[in-house]
């Protein structure tokens, strides 16, 4: 990413007994009521093993050290859940990769922007948080001289795979030793620098090479790839030199800054890549056939426009449908204007283009120069009647043309513009083909309507619910409606006390969920296919046990037995409960468990 930085015995039991998050009518956003300390807007999300949310404060779009926590209510609600302070990471960092550990702690890695003065420097220093501890510790730095915001990602022997932004150089990383070591390099002659990627049921990791498939050009044109399960080799899916079937659509481009959307992997086991361009691709690894998915169209000015995510979050629902953010960028608008040495107004813009335009859009010359208007220059107003733009540097201060130029030719738009809309892909809709639509109900906020998508933040919730951030400190929790199949729901097959005071070990399948859950690209990674465990008393009380442990680090599991340690939080009492393990929003269905004093008194 490159742009200006100015500004998650068994029983049946009754319903009555279980609190769960109301899917069965229609779908509806409900504002978080309580906001972050100091009113902090956020950006980067985690969910934590014990049910908790990390947030990363996100002030003016920052290098930010500090984080919060929100913690869900008595009932279970994140809705009115409660804000604290959490220790800040010792370097404030802005786009960079973390991965929530077996442990529970959170690694994180680089940052394209880092430091005091939040330049654009792509660190490759990482540490790791203690969420019992409340404290942060430094860990080995990447091998590489820049590492920034590029991808890192759980593998399922619990090592972690890291690319290089900047070559073919993946590389691993050992929690246990706190050491890297080379993993292997990709197999196209493409650097690792904005693309995503998604895990697979069988553990390998999929990726869309963007700077091969560019140099290479033309339409329908792709490259990607696949690592095995170890990361130690990746593999050739690439429908342009025919080593996969089918065809890509294009999803990037030179002038959308080889951006590229979220991917995750679908219920049916497909992946859905988006484009920065409104293009989008689905690829089945069972028949290795990647095929066109449908296209982004969203309101522009009254009119339907191409809509693209270029840097942008998505979440997988229960329902198998993907929330997606994406933004006007696909719609550059080139023009001309007259400019005055000295002045922030762009007179004379035709009158046809003016209808087109858009507060806070970018502003730049056609030849790609600076010399008549600053780089860094945005949209502040537009006044239709006199055909005429006011300049501002997207923050504070009018920007002055520094020439006198009659009809300049100007480009308007184009990269992370606004607005922001939310849309709904549906992977079975168009008979199977997949559609999309605006999500429904609407949300519409100022920082939708006035910012790109890269600033919006997709993370979700064990309630099946999904949480999102537009960059403001006023988070939106969205309920979907319908329910997830009961052949990808977790189970529980038992749940034993471990003889270790208020710790048990539960033992089921599928306790991960069927994918990431969540995903944005290279800049953000906050992967929540682990198991959360939540306790409800006979009274409504709900608990989040923290959980660490889990033998399984993959999606869809299936049929495998699989383990998860957990501990039940300080100040519950004996008695009997209803237990819920969810992955990656997918709850299973719940089972009894009574709890002994003896269980929860030390010896």
């Amino acid at each position: 990413m490159s742009r200006n930085n100015t500004c998650r015995a068994v029983l049946g039991l009754s319903a009555a007994f279980v609190v769960l998050a109301s899917q069965s009518g229609a779908a509806t956003w409900t504002p978080v009521k309580n906001l972050p300390p100091n009113s902090a807007p956020i950006g980067h999300m985690l969910l934590l093993t014990d049910g908790s949310i990390m947030a990363q404060d996100y002030t003016n779009g920052s290098c930010s050290a500090k984080w919060y926590r929100l913690q869900p209510d008595s009932t279970g609600s994140y809705v009115n859940g409660t804000w604290s302070a959490l220790a800040s990471m010792s370097t404030g960092r802005l786009f960079f990769a973390s991965v929530m550990l077996p442990s529970g702690k959170v690694f994180v890695l680089g940052g394209e922007y880092s430091g005091s003065s939040c330049s654009a420097n792509d660190n490759n220093t990482g540490e790791i948080y203690d969420p019992v501890a409340n404290t942060w510790s430094p860990i080995a730095t990447f091998p590489q001289s820049q590492f920034g915001d590029d991808m890192a990602i759980l593998l399922n022997d619990g090592n972690i795979l890291a690319s290089y932004l900047a070559g073919r150089e993946t590389y691993l990383y050992t929690p246990g030793t706190n050491s890297w070591t080379f993993a292997s390099e990709k197999f196209n002659n493409d650097v690792s620098d904005e693309e995503g990627w998604t895990k697979l049921a069988d553990g390998k990791i999929l990726t869309y090479d963007i700077f091969q498939t560019l140099a290479v050009g033309g339409s329908n044109k792709g490259y990607a790839e696949l690592s095995n399960a170890l990361g130690s080799a990746w593999a050739d899916i690439s429908p342009d030199d025919g080593s996969a079937n089918g065809a890509i659509p294009a999803l990037s481009s030179v002038a959308l800054g080889y951006e590229l959307g979220p991917q995750l992997r679908l219920q049916d086991g497909r992946v859905l890549v988006i484009g920065a361009t409104n293009n989008t691709a689905l690829y089945n690894e069972t028949t290795n056939t990647w095929a066109a998915g449908p296209t982004i169209v969203g309101n522009l000015n009254g009119t339907n426009a191409a809509f693209g995510a270029d840097d942008a979050p998505a979440a997988i629902l229960p329902n198998g449908h993907v929330i997606f953010a994406a933004d006007a960028g696909p719609n550059p608008v080139t023009s001309t204007g007259n400019t005055t040495n000295g002045s922030h107004t762009v007179t004379n813009i035709p009158h046809a283009t003016i209808a087109l335009l858009q507060q806070y859009w970018a502003v730049a010359q056609q030849d790609g120069g600076t010399g008549v208007i600053p780089s860094g220059t945005y949209i502040y107003s537009i006044d239709n009647v006199n055909n005429t733009v006011t300049l501002f540097d997207g923050c504070c201060n009018y920007v002055n043309a520094t020439g006198t130029v009659t009809g300049e030719g100007l480009v308007f738009g184009g990269i992370f513009s606004n607005p922001t809309q939310l849309f709904d892909f549906n992977p079975a809709g168009n008979s199977g083909a997949g559609s999309i639509s605006p999500v429904s109900p609407a949300l519409s906020t100022n920082y939708l309507t006035n910012d790109g998508s890269f600033l919006s933040r997709m993370l979700m919730l064990p309630t099946g619910q999904l949480l999102f951030s537009d960059g403001s400190n006023q988070l939106n929790i969205y309920t979907p409606d319908g329910t997830a199949s009961p052949a990808y729901k977790p189970v529980i097959n038992g749940i034993a006390y471990s003889g270790t005071t208020g710790v048990f070990t539960l033992t089921g399948k599928q306790l991960n969920g069927q994918s990431a859950g969540s995903a944005y690209g290279d800049d953000v990674m906050n992967d929540s296919n682990y198991p959360i465990v939540r306790l409800t008393s006979t009274t409504g009380t709900v608990y989040y046990a923290r959980t660490t442990n889990w033998s399984n680090y993959g999606v869809a599991t299936g049929a495998t037995a699989e383990t998860v340690t957990f501990t039940v939080p300080a100040g519950i009492t004996a008695g009997n409960y209803s237990v819920l393990v969810s992955g990656a929003g997918i709850q299973s269905s719940p089972v009894a468990l009574n709890i002994t004093s003896s269980e929860l008194t030390p010896p």
